[in-house]
């Protein structure tokens, strides 16, 4: 859609090391961005993840796991999340719009490694 706005975007970042075949990542090193995205025309927000593709290095390195993607609105506490059983491109679903500011966030668990990521933007309010 033409009216979307990236409202904020964050780094998704390694909670623990991370131990691949062809290399070793640090606690903290990003593997992807988390977006807050809103829609004048769909009157809503959701969340969207996407991965740095750049860790696949190797096929042995495949990053085997699954990943949550929500956004929340803060005055409510209303919670919508998409759950996925790989590491891939997801959106959360659509947050109509309310009152209050709106976060949006990623929690993704490496099986391959054992190690989890995470990646929440600020609370914003959203214009109407």
């Amino acid at each position: 859609m033409a009216d979307q706005t990236g409202m904020a975007i964050v780094p998704v970042a390694l909670q623990q090391p991370l131990g691949l075949e062809s290399q070793s990542l640090a606690k903290g090193v990003s593997i992807g961005t988390v977006s807050l995205i809103d829609s004048r025309h769909s009157a809503g927000t959701w969340a969207e993840f996407d991965p740095i593709l750049a860790i696949n290095t190797k096929t042995s390195d495949y990053l085997a796991g699954f990943s949550t993607v929500w956004v929340q609105r803060q005055s409510d506490d209303l919670k919508y999340f998409t759950k996925t059983q790989d590491i891939s491109n997801s959106n959360s679903r659509l947050l109509k719009a309310g009152p209050g500011c709106v976060t949006a966030g990623v929690r993704i668990y490496v099986v391959t490694g054992s190690a989890t990521a995470l990646g929440q933007t600020p609370c914003l309010v959203l214009q109407p």
